[in-house]
């Protein structure tokens, strides 16, 4: 289920689900999930359509990974390992490296 964001707000807030701006979710739950907000924004907690609630990062969370990811690739970051990125954020090996697999391509295109 995709967000209903309501119209006319300054902050991105969808109506279903009452979660906005960083402590959006991937999917919608359709449910109100306001009580979840400060886990989802923690990276403790996404909403995946096909996977429900997961112990994996939001949107949000992901685009902290990505820039951490981005600066330790290009040699301007304050981690000297990946794990690290992986400990800092929480995030698993698995997630890391779809994350990583993103960055990488965003950096140097095809590589195959």
């Amino acid at each position: 289920m995709n967000h209903n964001y309501k119209e006319d707000f300054e902050l991105a807030v969808c109506e279903t689900c009452r979660l906005g701006e960083g402590a959006l979710t991937t999917d919608c739950s359709g449910e109100n999930s306001a009580s979840k907000s400060d886990d989802i924004y923690a990276g403790k907690v996404d909403y995946r359509k096909g996977e429900g609630w997961v112990n994996k990062l939001n949107p949000t969370n992901q685009s902290w990974v990505k820039g951490a990811i981005f600066n330790f690739l290009k040699g301007k970051s304050n981690y000297k390992y990946e794990s690290e990125i992986i400990l800092e954020f929480g995030t698993t090996r698995e997630e890391y490296a779809k994350i990583k697999s993103q960055v990488v391509q965003y950096l140097y295109g095809n590589t195959n």
